[in-house]
C-alpha cells in the first residue's frame, strides 16, 4: 500500500503531465469518441472554453447536439486504464471516464465563473489513484532490507505519507516516540527468593 502512494506521485507528475507546463498528455484516438448524455448548459461552456481542455488532455472536436460532443484527444492515463487484458479498449468505460471530466471541467467553470482549471482534476486522479493501487505492495508480499529502505526514504517526500492514493490508511503507528526521551528510566526490582531446606 505504501507504494502506491510513491507511484502516484510518479504518474502525475512524470508519466502523464508535462512538468513545465503541467499539461496532461494526449493521446489521439483513431476516430471521434462520441460524448452523449451531456447536459445543453455544460456543453456551451465547454465550447466556449475549448482551449482549457488541451490543459487535461481533451480535444473537443465537435458539439453533435444539445446533449452530444466528440472529442479525438483524451488523457492518456484514460487509454492505459480501459484497455483490457487481450489490450482492446473498453469504450463504455473510457466515454464514461471523459463525460465524467467534460462535466467536472464543466461544473468548476460555471460554479467559480473562473477558467483556472484544477491542478488534477478528480476524474483524473481517481484514474490515477487507481492505476496506482493496482501495482501497490500488496501486505504479505515479500521485502528485502534495501527495498523497506528505499520504499521508506521515497514515502518521505510524498505529501501524506500516511494514506494510500485513495485516502485510506497506509500506516498505522505503534508508538509514539515523540515522548520517547521525556520517559524515566525504567526502575529496576530485584527479587529475592528465600529457600528453606
Amino acid at each position: 500500500m505504501l507504494v502506491n502512494i510513491i507511484k502516484l506521485k510518479f504518474f502525475v507528475f512524470s508519466g502523464y503531465r508535462d512538468k513545465k507546463s503541467y499539461r496532461f498528455f494526449a493521446k489521439k484516438l483513431r476516430g471521434d469518441l462520441l460524448i452523449s448524455d451531456m447536459n445543453s448548459e455544460s456543453l456551451q461552456i465547454l465550447a466556449q472554453h475549448r482551449k482549457l481542455l488541451i490543459n487535461v488532455g481533451i480535444h473537443l472536436t465537435s458539439i453533435v447536439n444539445s446533449t452530444s460532443c466528440t472529442v479525438d484527444r483524451v488523457p492518456k492515463c484514460f487509454l492505459k486504464k480501459v484497455k483490457s487484458y487481450n489490450h482492446e479498449l473498453n469504450f463504455d468505460r473510457l466515454i464514461k471516464n471523459v463525460r465524467q471530466l467534460l462535466l467536472e471541467i464543466a461544473n468548476g467553470i460555471a460554479e467559480s465563473k473562473c477558467t483556472i482549471l484544477p491542478m488534477l482534476p478528480i476524474a483524473i486522479n481517481n484514474i490515477i489513484a487507481s492505476e496506482a493501487c493496482h501495482g501497490a505492495i500488496k501486505f504479505g508480499d515479500p521485502l528485502n532490507v534495501e527495498e523497506c529502505t528505499t520504499l521508506i526514504k521515497a514515502l518521505q517526500d510524498t505529501k501524506a505519507p500516511t494514506r494510500c492514493a485513495h485516502g485510506r490508511p497506509s500506516i498505522v503507528p505503534l508508538i509514539d516516540l515523540t515522548d520517547l526521551g521525556n520517559l524515566k528510566p525504567p526502575v529496576k526490582v530485584c527479587f529475592l527468593f528465600f529457600v528453606s531446606i
